[in-house]
């Protein structure tokens, strides 16, 4: 094998923000096709919000986001506000937060979404998993920060105990991703990657992850 994986390792990348928008898209493109076709049942948490200094306010849907979830009975993308923290006189029954009102019109002609959150989008579904990570290509290319965790399944039904995970988070001129354990056909090609385009590879994270290695 030319890889362990009993450990963590971290490669990361300073740079130009366009070129590490370019590179964190074809990552998660490469991860897609490495998880979409396999025997796992991946999925993807995260967010991805435009950058504020970048934002030319015609360009975009006020407040106005995707939400691509397992949750809600139909899986698919959801137009949802930004959420907000209510005043302490609108507060009740446990409720701390609201959402804006999304302004659906303007993704109808042709505006951007403002961010995009992703919660366990995919689980039970490799069509879901494969379109949330079209939708996080698309937006990583396009400029949006933020990150997204996926996990490649869960072993004995314990959602956080997984053969492969990766993190990929892109902002203010750092990139950074995270490939902890694996097959090598899941994760080896996502390597060679960072590898082939000289990220700064660091390894010896066998402290942190030591309490969730699996046997």
């Amino acid at each position: 094998m030319r890889y362990e994986f009993t450990n963590a390792v971290l490669f990361s990348k300073h740079g130009d923000q366009q070129l590490l928008a370019s590179l964190g898209s074809r990552a998660i493109v490469i991860l897609s096709a490495l998880w979409s076709g396999a025997p796992r049942n991946p999925w993807v948490n995260g967010y991805l919000r435009t950058v504020s200094a970048a934002i030319r306010p015609e360009e975009f849907a006020a407040y106005t986001g995707y939400k691509i979830s397992r949750f809600g009975g139909d899986q698919c993308i959801a137009i949802v506000g930004e959420r907000y923290e209510l005043p302490e006189s609108q507060r009740g029954n446990g409720r701390r937060f609201g959402r804006k009102r999304p302004d659906v019109p303007a993704l109808c002609t042709g505006k951007k979404p403002v961010f995009a959150m992703f919660d366990q989008a995919g689980y039970d579904s490799g069509r879901l998993f494969a379109l949330a990570l079209a939708v996080a290509a698309e937006l990583a290319a396009s400029g949006y920060c933020g990150g997204i965790n996926c996990y490649s399944d869960c072993i004995d039904n314990n959602e956080f105990e997984n053969p492969e995970r990766c993190a990929i988070d892109i902002s203010d001129g750092l990139l950074t991703i995270r490939v902890h354990w694996g097959d090598e056909v899941l994760v080896g090609p996502l390597l060679d990657f960072c590898r082939a385009e000289k990220f700064t590879e660091e390894e010896g994270w066998e402290e942190y992850e030591k309490p969730r290695k699996t046997a």
